[in-house]
């Protein structure tokens, strides 16, 4: 499974002196008729001549087709089991990673100074870990789920609650989900402490010998509708605290601010986001408005035209949590800027906008 600390490793990886690094999102959904017959071959060329990255020289031009070759490589002798295959290569240190996600990504290519890690951010970000106990008779089972993955934790040692307790510490669960027989789930429900309580979303019935992808095909409805719920509660309490109170802000401009400043704790904001704007080489300030300056510094700016993917990077870095929201839940949001923040702090500002 993948976790922020991988990811924060992952872009820290390139030495960022020139542009060596091919991303690639491919979806290998065997369910997909697309995909019939290796079909995500096809589409893996069509991405890298398509969506072919601006190259500038032959020594670049090189680099990006020794990547090229080595991703499609490797897919050619794959066999895939779940819905999307994420590779970054480095040619500058011929540095390779890879991982099979559960969930579906949109198929892209993207060449540059650095992995391009804005999808599997905001996928991070778009699922809570969940935990599920399955609790039977004499024993029970817990299973941890994140980003649509499913993974059976442990087989409880001793009480059941005291190790539902453990697994919730140990591995930063934020949602249980009690599955077994009804009256068993409406025991362990009473049983369990209020700390527990109050980060369960719901009890489904299904036997103890439940494979973990019955599991998780019976957990899901629970999960898309708990999740659904929360993304226009998290608008809501957003525009709300915005304009009411000083713990949080709306609008790219303000939103950078407080960023560079590292006041954010939570970055909300509809997928899909697109801004360009300036980035400091010196500092990694980042502005919306067109300046010659940093404010903060005082260097040169450089143009970055994928500013949102800079200020979601930044976000995860300093341990925000990230939180990409669908156009149809977010529509107040949109009309403030499509982007927002929660802050760690007070808002305190006397600054020109970003």
């Amino acid at each position: 499974m993948i976790t922020k600390r991988e990811l924060r490793n992952l872009a820290g990886s390139a030495d960022e002196s020139n542009n060596s690094v091919l991303t690639v999102y491919l979806s290998v959904d065997p369910a997909k008729v697309s995909n019939t017959n290796r079909g995500f071959e096809s589409t893996l060329h069509r991405l890298l001549l398509a969506s072919h990255p601006p190259v500038h020289g032959v020594a670049e031009a090189r680099r990006f087709v020794e990547a090229a070759e080595y991703i499609q490589k490797f897919v050619s002798g794959f066999q895939p089991q779940r819905r999307t295959l994420a590779l970054v290569y480095d040619q500058a240190d011929r540095f390779f990673w890879v991982r099979e996600l559960n969930v579906r990504l949109q198929d892209s290519a993207h060449w540059g100074l650095r992995p391009y890690l804005k999808p599997l951010t905001e996928a991070i970000g778009a699922f809570d870990q969940y935990a599920v106990v399955l609790i039977g008779d004499s024993r029970a089972r817990l299973f941890k789920l994140v980003l649509g993955e499913i993974k059976e934790y442990l087989k409880p040692a001793g009480d059941t609650v005291p190790s539902i307790e453990r697994m919730i510490l140990n591995e930063h669960i934020d949602r249980l989900i009690l599955a077994g027989p009804n009256v068993l789930t409406a025991k362990l429900l009473r049983a369990v402490p209020k700390r527990l309580k109050r980060i369960t979303i719901g009890r489904v019935e299904l036997p103890l010998e439940a494979g973990p992808e019955s599991v998780l095909k019976a957990v899901s409805p629970v999960i898309e509708a708990f999740e659904h719920e929360q993304e226009a509660k998290l608008v809501d309490d957003l525009i709300s605290a915005a304009s009411g109170t000083s713990r949080a802000v709306t609008g790219l401009g303000r939103t950078l601010e407080f960023l560079n400043e590292g006041s954010v704790a939570n970055l909300v904001y509809t997928e899909g986001l697109q801004a360009a704007g300036y980035e400091c080489p010196q500092c990694a300030a980042l502005f919306s408005h067109d300046r010659e300056r940093c404010s903060y510094c005082g260097s040169p700016l450089i143009v970055v035209n994928n500013l949102s993917e800079r200020m979601i990077e930044r976000a995860a870095d300093s341990g925000a949590r990230i939180h990409p929201l669908p156009s149809q839940d977010a529509m107040p949001l949109s009309a403030a800027g499509g982007v927002g923040a929660f802050l760690k702090i007070a808002r305190v500002s006397h600054r020109a906008p970003l």
